[in-house]
């Protein structure tokens, strides 16, 4: 990996790699590192059944991204969340993305937040996939469809 790069000392991408049906869980599994055409830039942030950490403290963008398709029916939303924990515990939601796709029809949505980082080991993040019915979120092992970016933007 890269140490800094233009001042950038941390930036991270991770993704589902593989197509998933939700209603509404934490996404714990098939996370991967983006490993096409990629250089990561630091150490990196750390997974656990879908919780992240980070590497170091500081003021962190986070990108949420998802593609889906909505089954026979119509869907009245479907979408991710990104939520937070400040005490290694408890977890609520600090974005989100929704879009409401007809039956038989793509969707795409994003969220994203700027999150102060003071301690590593209280601190974290997951990411959550919402649908008022069972939809087909994107996943890939090739290419970005469900996952997130993370950018160190600065100390805290």
């Amino acid at each position: 990996s890269l140490s800094t790069v233009n001042g950038i000392t941390q930036a991270d991408q991770w993704r589902i790699t593989s197509p998933f049906n939700s209603s509404g869980s934490y996404i714990t599994s098939n996370w991967e590192r983006n490993d096409t055409s990629f250089q990561l830039i630091g150490s990196g942030l750390t997974e656990s059944s879908g919780e992240f950490s980070f590497p170091t403290t500081g003021i962190y963008f986070i990108l949420g991204t998802s593609r889906g398709y909505a089954g026979s029916s119509n869907t009245t939303y479907a979408g991710i969340q990104i939520e937070a924990t400040q005490n290694n515990s408890s977890y609520a939601n600090i974005a989100d993305g929704f879009s409401s796709p007809q039956a038989n029809f793509y969707f795409d949505v994003t969220c994203a937040v700027i999150f102060d980082v003071p301690d590593v080991s209280t601190h974290k993040f997951k990411i959550k996939a919402l649908a008022s019915s069972s939809v087909n979120f994107g996943g890939s092992s090739s290419n970005q469809q469900t996952g997130i970016t993370v950018i160190k933007l600065g100390e805290t």
